[in-house]
């Protein structure tokens, strides 16, 4: 709920845009396994521990008695940034994305338990800020061309 307040008091123009330089232990909060909802459907998240500048995650979400996507996730350095690359994947596992491309996202701002990540695109900008507290944590996609403007909020608990 944080993040979508956050987002809807400043506004998507006012979301960060410009990469920031970062370290991958700096999103060390995302490791773990958490569950939880966005809307009606069921949502699972799973991030590793930082190891040699990475963290992998993978998604899924189940709508309906069915699995209706999943993704498979890399944070990484670069040379301006920490990057987030996304794989998405219908049921049958056919990949959203063409064969050698992957959706991504840049590290615009971090603090302590949250994290905004920026994916600039013709048709859309996006954003998806990830706020932790304590063994909750919500995720919240924003995209600036949907009218009006779309918000998912995808709240997890730390599964123990």
């Amino acid at each position: 709920m944080i993040t979508f307040l956050l987002a809807t008091m400043i506004g998507q123009d006012q979301l960060p845009t410009t990469p920031i330089s970062a370290e991958i232990d700096q999103l060390a909060f995302f490791a773990g396994h958490w569950q939880g909802t966005r809307g009606d459907a069921w949502v699972e998240e799973w991030w590793s521990a930082p190891k040699d500048n990475i963290m992998m995650g993978s998604f899924r979400m189940h709508s309906k008695g069915k699995l209706a996507f999943s993704e498979s996730i890399r944070l990484s350095i670069t040379e301006n940034s920490v990057e987030m690359g996304l794989k998405h994947f219908s049921t049958d596992f056919t990949g959203w994305e063409e064969k050698n491309e992957t959706t991504t996202f840049v590290l615009t701002a971090v603090k302590p338990n949250q994290a905004i990540f920026y994916h600039p695109d013709e048709k859309a900008n996006s954003w998806i800020i990830y706020t932790r507290k304590g063994d909750e944590m919500t995720a919240s996609l924003q995209r600036s061309a949907d009218t009006p403007p779309e918000s998912q909020l995808f709240k997890f608990r730390l599964v123990k």
